[in-house]
């Protein structure tokens, strides 16, 4: 009654009262077991609480084995929930008292939040950041794996790495593991992971294993160049082949990256690819280090208006496009081959020899049989495929077959002409043409001569198409094939043929046969044909040459003509000459490269400063390596000096990583087509790309270490080793924690999470 009395006269008189809740068997003034007035008591209840209530202290023993606990003269507060309560997910909605901060100063509330839910995985997620590798629940479960099965695990990885290294399918994997069980080297371990999926999946993180090691190797490097190409697979489906070339330990490396399926070969979808494959595949944010690309001379490619390289301009505008060297060469002796009549001829021969005894295997023995009984001496070659690729080695290879089957040919074809063997129609018709033609004393003299030209040619093609070959040399290379080329007398080389052949020019025989004329010529009047014909051909060859390499040769302001002031080779040996040499050339290059050397941190204003000091440091290693190549040198002074001198060093850099040739993709879509073969016609682009960078990686299967690539594949997804099987420890709340991947938690004995056994993250183990 009391109560209600006291509550009246204060709405009455407006005079806030205090009442007196001593009386027993008030209901209103009821109080908690520990003091506390109730949740539903008034604020005057709350307010005498508060009079009476004693004052709490924090006491500083409660922070033994408690770091997390800070406090402060009013409240105190966990630092691990406060910190990580953000990134573990559903906090709750009664449990953020101490990441706000909580004045109940009592031992009681300390324990109840130490044993909640919230600070398990905030305690978790703080701990993983600072907590040695080797002591997170993660590697801790992985080295409790028994040392036999981890020795298993990796055997599988190495089979797998030879499975695709050697290009055999994947359903041979099982059958390796079964070989090697049965030969005691393992024990049971096709018990489990022994089946071709299980083998596909490997190579996919030996594959990412390889990348990742590039990409880190193409960071490091600072610059780099893409190369690229497409070609149609067995699948009939456009595949492009992307390749880049970086720097490792100041040497030029040329490395595959990928090779995917384009929805259409345009410049549109070939850039997208691109771009997406560099920053997929290497990790590469942007392309502020992209130097150069480097493509065949396809108008998808380097058209005017819509290509791919004015794609790259629009982009970066000091990224250098460069028209494969290998191909211009090519392109220039195929631009040539058109002034000449007997270079045709010849090749039409060539080619019609080796389908004559390609297509026919009773031919084929037939002339292994004639080199075997007739002509002993001479030792079986098969003729050669003069169109296997547009590369002059086919062609040089082919002329050096002819002139060494020249007499077996002509013998077993003179043989089906008189009716021995074969007797179709089809086959005496060809083999008539073949002879006829081999014996033509124009097609005889100009063969030989042609084998010696085409040699020479190749010898410049197979530079050009090096991998280590670098821009600074391409202008040295074709100045001195220009000018072998001008000095080649094709009458001197013709006599000598003769006499070396022994062609009896007055009876017209060679080795037996008679020689035959066109009509109305004479051997004179053949043999000045012969030599105004190639030497046009020559003279021809050399004005395509320098048409072709013309951003090279010419005195321009062109990247590639300007990267051959490296040509540390082609140095004046006089120093006064040398004090001066090179200054508008690097003043030039680093005018180009400005955005791209500032993206790294150098002063491109100071590459022209330390050129004089850095052709001192290239002309000492020079005289004291007299047989070294300019690429040797140039490594060893960039090892020297890019402490001291790191901005010219930043620039020859550039220049090595320029490529000169797409030899490399070229022969990426020759391991393609041995990796994707009919029998395996349905691989898809990820597995194809897999595949290839097994394959065209730097190791064998002796020195491969799978240690990389397995900790890949422990980490990804749930794994069985040994019997026991790591994986993620479910949440027993309904809603799943989304913590971080990297928050792992520690079982160290300062900590004490959950129950005491390992706990982990949702990265499954």
């Amino acid at each position: 009654m009391s109560y209600f009395v006291a509550f009246s006269a204060e709405v009455v008189t407006g005079v806030k009262r205090i009442p007196d809740f001593s009386a027993s068997g008030v209901r209103g003034g009821a109080t908690c077991k520990r003091g506390r007035p109730s949740k539903g008591m008034s604020s005057a209840v709350r307010l005498a609480y508060e009079h009476t209530k004693r004052n709490r202290k924090f006491q500083t023993s409660w922070k033994a084995g408690r770091t997390w606990l800070q406090h402060n003269d009013e409240k105190m507060w966990c630092c691990y929930c406060a910190s990580h309560y953000n990134t573990v997910g559903n906090v709750g909605q009664f449990s953020t008292a101490f990441i706000q901060g909580t004045s109940t100063l009592k031992l009681s509330v300390i324990k109840t939040h130490e044993c909640s839910d919230l600070h398990y995985r905030c305690e978790a997620a703080a701990l993983s950041k600072v907590t040695p590798p080797e002591k997170r629940a993660l590697v801790k479960s992985v080295m409790k794996i028994d040392e036999s099965n981890t020795q298993d695990m990796l055997n599988r990885f190495i089979t797998a790495f030879k499975i695709a290294k050697l290009g055999q399918p994947y359903s041979s994997f099982h059958g390796d593991l079964v070989l090697l069980e049965r030969c005691g080297k393992l024990a049971n371990i096709t018990a489990r992971y022994s089946s071709d999926k299980a083998c596909a999946q490997f190579v996919r993180y030996i594959a990412s294993d390889l990348i990742a090691s590039l990409a880190a190797d193409i960071k490091n490097s600072g610059f780099y160049s893409i190369l690229c190409d497409g070609s149609t697979d067995i699948a009939a489906l456009e595949e492009e082949i992307v390749y880049v070339r970086y720097l490792k330990n100041n040497e030029a490396k040329t490395s595959f990256i990928c090779v995917s399926n384009v929805e259409k070969p345009d410049a549109d979808h070939i850039f997208e690819h691109l771009c997406s494959s560099i920053k997929s595949e290497l990790q590469v944010d942007d392309l502020s280090g992209l130097v150069a690309f480097v493509a065949d001379g396809a108008s998808v490619n380097f058209g005017v208006r819509n290509g791919v390289y004015r794609k790259f301009l629009d982009f970066l505008p000091e990224t250098v496009g460069i028209h494969c060297m290998a191909h211009r060469f090519e392109l220039s002796l195929k631009d040539s081959s058109k002034t000449s009549k007997l270079v045709p001829l010849v090749s039409d021969l060539l080619q019609s020899v080796y389908k004559f005894y390609k297509y026919s295997s009773v031919q084929k023995a037939s002339l292994r049989k004639t080199c075997e009984e007739s002509l002993p001496k001479h030792k079986f070659l098969s003729p050669v495929n003069v169109n296997g690729t547009r590369w002059i080695s086919h062609r040089s290879c082919a002329l050096n077959t002819l002139v060494k089957m020249w007499q077996p040919i002509v013998v077993q074809t003179t043989q089906i002409i008189e009716g021995v063997g074969s007797k179709r129609a089809e086959t005496f018709g060809k083999a008539t043409k073949i002879r006829k033609e081999l014996t033509l004393l124009k097609v005889v003299l100009a063969v030989h001569v042609l084998k010696e030209i085409f040699d020479l040619f190749m010898y410049i093609s197979l530079a050009l198409q090096q991998p280590s070959y670098i821009m600074a040399c391409v202008q040295s290379k074709i100045k001195s094939s220009l000018k072998r080329l001008q000095l080649f007398d094709v009458r001197g080389k013709l006599n000598i043929a003769v006499d070396t052949l022994g062609i009896n020019l007055e009876e017209r025989s060679f080795l037996g046969e008679t020689l035959t004329l066109d009509r109305g010529q004479t051997v004179e009047s053949t043999i000045n044909t012969v030599v105004k014909d190639l030497s046009g051909f020559l003279s021809s060859s050399s004005a395509a040459i320098q048409e072709r390499f013309g951003d090279v040769l010419r005195q321009d302001d062109n990247v590639c003509r300007l990267a051959q002031v490296f040509q540390v080779k082609g140095w004046p040996e006089d120093k006064e000459d040398l004090a001066d040499f090179g200054q508008h050339e690097i003043e030039a290059m680093a005018l180009h490269f400005t955005t791209t050397l500032e993206n790294r941190g150098y002063n491109p204003s100071l590459c022209i400063v330390e050129w004089d000091e850095f052709k001192s440091a290239a002309s000492n290693l020079q005289l004291r390596y007299k047989t070294a190549s300019t690429l040797t040198i140039l490594s060893r002074v960039l090892n020297a000096q890019q402490m001291a001198l790191p901005d010219i060093c930043a620039l020859a850099k550039i220049m090595l990583v320029l490529p000169v040739s797409t030899a490399d993709p070229e022969r990426g879509f020759s391991v393609m087509k041995r990796v994707k073969t009919d029998w395996r016609a349905r691989l898809t682009s990820k597995s194809l790309s897999n595949l290839m960078s097994v394959k065209l990686c730097s190791y064998t299967i002796q020195d491969y270490n799978p240690e990389g690539a397995y900790t890949l594949w422990l980490k990804d997804g749930k794994r069985i080793v040994g019997g026991l099987k790591y994986k993620r420890k479910r949440n027993a709340h309904p809603k799943p924690v989304a913590a971080d991947l990297d928050s792992e938690l520690s079982d160290s004995s300062s900590s004490s999470v959950g129950d005491g056994t390992e706990s982990h993250s949702d990265t499954e183990t």
